[in-house]
C-alpha cells in the first residue's frame, strides 16, 4: 500500500475516492499518513458499519449516505 501511495504523489487535502472499500481499512491508513479527504464506498459493506471504523480510528469525519437506487429516468 505504502508503494502504491508514493507512486500517487498524495498530499494533504487531496481528495481520494475508494470505491470497494469494504469496512474502510485503506482509507484510514490513507487518511491518516497522508492527509488525504477519503470517499470510501462498498456495496457489500453497510455505510453504519465503516463508520464504526472510522470513528474507532478518530481519524475522520463521519458522514454516512445511504446509496440511492438507480432510476432511469429515460422514458
Amino acid at each position: 500500500m505504502e508503494d502504491l501511495a508514493h507512486d500517487l504523489d498524495l498530499r494533504p487535502g487531496m481528495r481520494v475516492l475508494d470505491l470497494g472499500s469494504g469496512k474502510g481499512a485503506t482509507s484510514v491508513f490513507l487518511a491518516r499518513e497522508y492527509g488525504v479527504e477519503v470517499v470510501a464506498a462498498d456495496l457489500w459493506i453497510a455505510p453504519e458499519q465503516a463508520a464504526r471504523v472510522f470513528a474507532e480510528a478518530s481519524c475522520c469525519r463521519r458522514r454516512c449516505h445511504r446509496p440511492r437506487p438507480c432510476v432511469n429516468r429515460r422514458r
